[in-house]
């Protein structure tokens, strides 16, 4: 191995390193904050195979349907920890007024929302974007994550309230204890 291969390795370990501890942080802000539990499933569709499948679950008091991916440990489980996440691309921000909150889901999985913008855990540029991406956690009654691809946002910030559509999915993560 030369140098420049060695310093290649190097390089690719420390990034690796800085990635997971930034994902820790997030993932400690999203356990503070209460998104990221253990959630019960009233229903689990998961593949053993694939991994991939729906799950049913209650949250403040809602039962929604999440699509997973890629959790083949999953299927099957009564209780899995991680945390909802709406990915949407029409959000809007709202003007400020009487804005109530809405967490509405149709037969097709989409949800609709309405929420306020309580923390925003990533923004990411990109030169391929012309906009950002944002990582954010909402109230809209109950408290989930939003991924935002709007090209209508161009900067977000705590307190906003936006609204619009999405797919909710779960992102399952190991459990503290395993």
């Amino acid at each position: 191995m030369d140098g420049n291969e060695r310093d290649s390795e190097m390089t690719a370990a420390l990034t690796r390193s800085r990635q997971e501890i930034r994902m820790a942080n997030l993932r400690q802000k999203l356990v503070s904050a209460g998104v990221v539990r253990l959630y019960e499933t009233s229903r689990n569709e998961i593949s053993p195979t694939t991994g991939s499948g729906d799950i049913r679950f209650t949250i403040g008091g809602k039962e929604l349907l999440a699509w997973v991916r890629e959790e083949p440990d999953a299927a099957g489980a009564i209780k899995l920890f991680g945390y909802p996440v709406v990915s949407s691309t029409d959000a809007t921000i709202v003007p400020e007024g009487d804005i109530l909150p809405l967490l509405r889901q149709s037969a097709e999985e989409t949800v609709q929302y309405v929420a306020k913008v309580v923390e925003i855990l990533q923004v990411q540029s990109t030169h391929s974007r012309t906009t950002p991406h944002y990582w954010v956690v909402v109230d809209c009654g109950l408290l989930l994550t939003l991924s935002l691809n709007a090209p209508s946002i161009e900067t977000l910030a705590a307190g906003d309230v936006v609204r619009g559509s999405g797919v909710l999915e779960f992102r399952v993560l190991k459990s503290p204890s395993r």
